[in-house]
C-alpha cells in the first residue's frame, strides 16, 4: 500500500523486485503536487513481517527560497551601512521585498503593496508613528501576503501603525500562518490596528518576548493573536 492523509492511494497490489536483481528505484506515479514533507507511508510485507515507512523531506527541482531572494531594492529606501530608512511619503512595494538589518520608517509614511507580495525582514523594524502621523501598510489592490521579522538581536517596536488586508506568508518552502510574524525576535506593539486579516493568525509571535499595548485586532478571519513558545505581557 501507498497511504497519503491513511488512504491508499494504490489500485493494485504490487510485488517489489529484490534490489539485487533489480538496481533501479520503482516509480509510483500520482496527481499530487507540493511539498508533501512525511505525507506518504509505504507499507509493505515480507516474509510475514509488515513494514511501514514514511517519507521524510520533499525533493523538487528549481525552489524559488524568498529568504534569499534580495535582487529587488526600490529606490525609495535609503541604505546606510547596516541601517535602512524608507522616509515619509506614499510609496509601492511592487514585489517580494526582502531586507537585511535595521529598518526604520518615519511617522506619516503610507506603504502600500502589490498583492503576493510579502515585507521580510532579517533584522529588526522600527516603525514609530504618531497619533496625527500613522504609519500604513496596505494592499495597493485586494490584499498582500504580510510582514515577516526574524532572528534579531534587537527589540522592534511598532507603535501607531495600521496594517491592513494580510493573507499570510505562503510561498514555496515559507510557509507561515500570520499575516504579521515575529521570530526569534522580540517586539513591542503600542497603538497598533491589525485590520481585514485573511491568515490564520492577525499576529503571530515565535520564539521571542513581547508587550502588546492599546491595539485592537479587527475583523480577523480566524485568530487575532497567536503566541507560540514566547512570552509576554498584554
Amino acid at each position: 500500500q501507498l497511504l497519503y492523509n491513511k488512504t491508499n492511494i494504490l489500485n493494485d497490489k504490487s510485488i517489489i523486485p529484490s534490489y539485487l536483481s533489480k538496481d533501479k528505484s520503482i516509480k509510483i506515479k500520482t496527481k499530487i503536487e507540493g511539498f508533501q514533507d512525511e505525507q506518504f507511508t509505504v507499507v509493505s510485507s515480507f516474509k510475514g513481517k509488515l513494514n511501514k515507512s514514511k517519507n521524510k523531506i520533499t525533493l523538487i527541482n528549481n525552489v524559488k527560497n524568498p529568504l534569499n531572494d534580495t535582487k529587488y531594492f526600490p529606490n525609495f529606501i535609503i541604505k546606510k551601512s547596516n541601517n535602512l530608512l524608507i522616509p515619509k511619503g506614499t510609496w509601492v512595494v511592487e514585489k517580494d521585498l526582502f531586507l537585511s538589518g535595521n529598518l526604520v520608517i518615519e511617522p506619516g509614511t503610507i506603504i502600500k503593496i502589490a498583492e503576493g507580495a510579502s515585507i521580510i525582514i532579517n533584522g529588526n523594524i522600527q516603525a514609530i508613528g504618531s497619533s496625527s502621523n500613522k504609519i500604513i501598510f496596505k494592499s495597493l489592490s485586494k490584499n498582500w501576503n504580510g510582514i515577516y521579522v526574524y532572528n534579531s538581536p534587537n527589540l522592534s517596536e511598532l507603535s501607531n501603525v495600521i496594517i491592513k488586508g494580510t493573507s499570510g506568508i505562503n510561498e514555496n518552502i515559507l510557509n507561515l500562518t500570520g499575516g504579521t510574524v515575529f521570530y526569534n525576535a522580540n517586539v513591542k506593539i503600542n497603538n497598533v490596528i491589525f485590520l481585514d486579516n485573511f491568515a490564520e493568525d492577525g499576529l503571530n509571535i515565535i520564539n521571542s518576548e513581547f508587550i502588546i499595548e492599546n491595539s485592537n485586532f479587527l475583523n480577523m478571519s480566524s485568530d487575532a493573536f497567536d503566541s507560540d513558545f514566547s512570552s509576554g505581557l498584554i
